[in-house]
């Protein structure tokens, strides 16, 4: 049995993304995850954009030279429509989650309207009284 030794061989990494901003330690997530969004917002809009023109282009010469140039307008029609039902069907997904998913801080305030503002001692001594009452069951 034939051994190979492995002290040669190196390690492969996928290349880097350079659309993707990996944080680290120390680095503001909000900031990079608000940054990734944009760029994505912009790729989106860039593409809508990009179709539109093509469309409009290839209309115009399908309008002017005809044959098989009719043939590729519609099916930069179909593109744009897929497109533009993609957009719709993301943007229903992102209001979807917006309406289900609450802020932390906003779910406790509302599940305590009194959390972080100063007690009377009379409002503490019922707090303490009813969690009391309540571990006696």
């Amino acid at each position: 049995m034939n051994v190979v030794p492995l002290t040669g061989v190196a390690q492969l990494s996928p290349p880097s993304r350079p659309g993707l901003i990996s944080p680290s330690f120390g680095v503001d997530r909000d900031g990079v995850a608000r940054l990734q969004r944009e760029r994505a917002r912009l790729r989106r809009r860039n593409i809508l954009i990009s179709l539109v023109v093509l469309a409009i282009v290839t209309l115009v010469a399908a309008a002017s030279a005809g044959g098989i140039m009719i043939a590729v307008h519609v099916f930069v029609d179909i593109l744009l429509v897929a497109y533009v039902g993609a957009l719709a069907q993301r943007q229903r997904r992102v209001l979807e989650r917006h309406a289900k998913v609450t802020d932390i801080a906003t779910a406790r305030t509302a599940a305590d309207p009194y959390r972080g503002h100063p007690r009377s001692p009379a409002q503490e001594a019922a707090v303490s009284f009813i969690a009391t009452a309540r571990g006696r069951h």
